[in-house]
């Protein structure tokens, strides 16, 4: 009988449970990395330095991403001079999920699908199931559930032919996980009650497989399976014995979803502070281990506690992360519920042109999600539902049975038998699901309208002209992209108009960027970059100047005639931090106004001072003085402006200050630019907390 489950607030954790399965190997402990380093120089042949290399690739995963992904490289190299197919495949799965770990999933995917050719030349069944199992869980983590039933299934009969038990369990543990967010959109319930059969199914082959790692995974998801019926004793029961398991195994993975389930649960309970200290602890772990969209679920957990406890602020500002996370992981669904939330708390601080944009994303995500499962996902779950697969269940059913699941063999029969009537009846629901949806998004269109109709009744013409002109003089992520494939650009205004922007252009074969910071914030702030950001491209593409000094003094003229011309004695203008890249001679331009620049060679830190003058009025003017770099290693340029040392927090509530960031660029400056960035995010909101941003925010980091 099919029923509808109450209706809940539950959030789609990430998907934990096959996070680590990257081969035929177990992980090191952190305790053994200077013996298998040891291990790895004493090595004679080139097998056993892949087999090493391996061994330490795995054991940094989570702790070390780039010194994990630097050991697996090397265990590459090592298993292809080695024509060691086999360990091949290992390298490249290995690869494969630690970009799984950090949520980037197309990049995962990529190396699964190179890891499952290299299974297949070395004969490998059981490597071969491994890397098409994880392929499968990419596209389930990203919410594309039919495509990842494919793999799932095609994992599933290599593992039964087999009989790789472990293997069974943990593509069981993936379609369960199917089953209960296909329940969350067609509102049947009936679907979270098959997902237990499976997850009960596989947490006896886990046990009996003595799958540790599996078992405890397949708790989390229970866990999620009873708070999707609703049955929170249950689901906390199931999670907090997963944290248990995870803090005996030191599984920092394990112990930050175990932490991020039992926050979904009190949150559905409306015990928010409780939601809060444990969804925030959740977060530590999860941004030490750089689990990115792990973060993008927490985030979302958090912003709605507190927002439920009138801490607006903060709940805006880790709805916002959430939904950039999700974006950069392709993850549909946490896009969708990010994006919705999003909107609501924009449009209650009157940000009514973004909450448009943002319920649009919304209605288009959602209806993404359900046109997909109505055409796809049913057609799947048809497949899995054939004879041939009904053989291979019940034969795997008979091998595993013990008494405790000799009870469940009749109702389990009795499912398989309904099966063709229920998945007619999910087309049906889905398609009406989809026009629910649709209804919702319209309904939430319509709110929107009437905030803006109640508190105003149109955004004024000087803000929308702003924006647009703000926009205009942004150079796109296409340019900058191509002209510094290395880079990170962390840009929060702290209106919804900035005075500060970052400005990237080319010119007879020189590359020419800086990051500016104009009198003001907010629209005044606005109009001055748009007179300045015209004054620089003036200086260079009319007056053809490549010398940044000479650029800073034209730049200056043209803003002092721009505001002089009505002899109004305007005093605003700006300071900034302009560079000229030579690619070809690697030589490097740079001069500054009141904007230092800060650079790496290897370890060391390098400041260029700026003149103390601004671009515009000022007293004892001096010609800017322009710097001259050659740099014959690889370099890493940091330019910014002062909003981020500026920014008051902290316990004493007291400025941040330049020392402060230079040591944490200090810190991060090997990293990769998306995880400077995140960095970065994160230690500006740890410092102000709920304090109000005071200016806008520029940093910019680019390797050359």
């Amino acid at each position: 009988m099919n029923t509808t489950a109450k209706k809940t607030k539950s959030f789609p954790f990430y998907l934990l449970f096959a996070i680590l399965l990257i081969g035929n190997f177990a992980f090191a402990q952190n305790a053994h990395q200077d013996s298998l380093i040891v291990k790895l120089n004493a090595a004679t042949t080139q097998k056993q330095k892949g087999f090493f290399a391996l061994m330490l690739a795995q054991s940094y995963m989570g702790e070390n991403q780039s010194t994990a992904l630097s050991y697996a490289s090397k265990t590459l190299l090592y298993a292809q001079q080695a024509h060691a197919d086999s360990l091949v495949g290992d390298a490249l799965n290995t690869t494969g999920s630690i970009y799984y770990m950090n949520g980037d999933f197309d990049n995962a995917r990529s190396f699964y699908l190179k890891a499952t050719l290299a299974y297949q030349k070395a004969q490998s069944m059981k490597g071969r199931a491994t890397s098409i199992n994880n392929v499968g869980l990419t596209y389930i983590n990203q919410g594309r559930y039919s495509e990842g039933l494919k793999y799932q299934f095609e994992s599933l009969a290599i593992y039964d032919s087999i009989g790789n038990e472990k293997g069974i369990a943990r593509s069981y543990n993936a379609i369960a996980v199917v089953y209960n967010e296909l329940g969350k959109i067609t509102k049947d319930s009936s679907n979270f009650s098959t997902a237990l059969i499976f997850l009960k199914k596989c947490l006896l082959l886990s046990k009996k497989s003595n799958d540790e790692l599996g078992y405890n995974n397949i708790l989390l998801n229970l866990g999620n399976a009873f708070r999707s019926l609703n049955m929170f004793d249950s689901s906390q029961y199931y999670s907090t014995l997963a944290l248990e398991m995870g803090r005996k195994r030191g599984d920092d993975v394990v112990i930050s979803n175990a932490l991020g389930n039992i926050a979904d649960n009190y949150l559905s309970e409306k015990k928010y502070e409780l939601a809060i200290e444990n969804g925030e602890k959740a977060l530590a772990i999860k941004t030490k281990i750089d689990d990115q969209l792990g973060m993008a679920s927490v985030y979302i957990i958090l912003s709605d506690a507190y927002k439920k406890t009138d801490r607006n602020k903060i709940a805006f500002e880790y709805i916002k992360l959430a939904y950039t996370l999700a974006v950069k992981a392709g993850a549909i669904n946490e896009q969708a519920i990010a994006a919705r939330e999003l909107a609501k708390q924009q449009a209650e601080v009157g940000a009514y042109y973004e909450a448009f944009q943002m319920l649009d994303s919304y209605a288009n995500l959602r209806d993404s999600i359900t046109q997909k499962e109505s055409k796809e996902i049913v057609q799947e779950l048809k497949r899995f539902s054939d004879d041939d697969q009904k053989k291979q269940i019940e034969l795997l059913t008979q091998k595993s049975q013990i008494a405790e699941l000799k009870s469940n063999r009749q109702s389990l029969f009795l499912a398989f038998s309904v099966v063709g009537v229920i998945l007619l009846l999910i087309g049906v629901i889905l398609f009406y699901s989809r026009y629910k949806v649709k209804q919702r998004a319209n309904k939430d269109l319509q709110i929107a309208y009437s905030l803006i109709e109640e508190k105003n009744k149109s955004i004024t013409d000087s803000i929308q002209y702003a924006k647009h002109l703000q926009e205009a003089i942004l150079p796109s992520s296409e340019t900058v992209d191509r002209l510094f494939p290395d880079h990170f650009i962390l840009y929060r205004p702290k209106d919804i108009v900035a005075g500060d922007f970052y400005w990237v252009e080319e010119f007879e074969g020189l590359i020419f960027f800086a990051a500016a910071d104009c009198t003001g914030h907010g629209v005044p702030g606005a109009l001055v970059s748009v007179v300045c950001s015209r004054a620089l491209q003036g200086a260079v593409f009319q007056f053809h100047l490549k010398d940044p000094g000479k650029i800073l003094d034209k730049a200056t003229e043209i803003v002092l005639e721009t505001f002089d011309r009505n002899k109004t004695n305007v005093n605003d203008g700006m300071d900034i931090s302009l560079a000229c890249w030579n690619p070809k001679t690697r030589e490097l331009k740079w001069a500054g106004a009141n904007n230092p620049l800060v650079y790496f060679i290897e370890d060391e830190m390098l400041i260029l001072p700026a003149d103390k003058q601004p671009i515009g009025r000022a007293t004892n003017r001096k010609p800017f003085t322009t710097h001259h770099l050659k740099l014959d290693s690889a370099t890493t340029l940091y330019l910014f402006t002062d909003g981020y040392a500026d920014q008051f927090g902290g316990e004493k509530e007291k400025k941040f200050m330049h020392r402060q960031l230079l040591e944490v660029l200090q810190k991060i400056k090997t990293k990769h630019p998306s995880d400077q960035k995140n960095e970065l995010v994160a230690t500006f909101l740890n410092w102000k907390k709920e304090l109000e941003q005071i200016d806008d925010v520029l940093v910019m980091g680019i390797k050359l």
